[in-house]
């Protein structure tokens, strides 16, 4: 039983990518295995996060930028540095939204490799 004279040891023994969690109550010892489904390193995450976050951010700010350049340009006031920025707002929270579906995606497609074994090809609607 889990009480605060009797608390609940946890310890986690393993690299990044996999660990063997060892709970023990009551002196009972039962190992978790944990598996992390991104094998890559952690610079490869860093650097795909990275892009990720700087592609939205131009996606924001480039259409702005481009309508008050054009706006300089033709002697237009504002209006083409308002349009640019509405429509940098659209791409970008377009590609925000998107961003989920994406991620979720690609865990499937990396849940689909791990369960596929070794010597097995992708199936394939290849008629008889």
């Amino acid at each position: 039983m889990l009480t605060a004279s009797n608390p609940m040891r946890f310890a986690v023994r393993g690299g990044s990518s996999a660990g063997v969690a060892v709970c023990g109550i009551d002196g009972e010892r039962e190992a978790i295995v944990i598996d992390d489904q991104d094998s890559r390193s952690s610079l490869s995450v860093g650097l795909d996060w990275s892009a990720r976050v700087t592609t939205i951010g131009l996606e924001f700010c480039v259409p702005a930028v481009l309508g008050h350049v054009v706006d300089r340009w033709l002697s237009t006031a504002p209006w083409l540095t308002v349009l640019g920025a509405l429509l940098g707002m659209a791409i970008g929270m377009l590609h925000v939204l998107r961003l989920p579906g994406e991620l979720a995606r690609a865990d499937e497609r990396a849940k689909a490799r791990a369960r596929r074994k070794p010597g097995d090809s992708p199936s394939r609607n290849v008629p008889d």
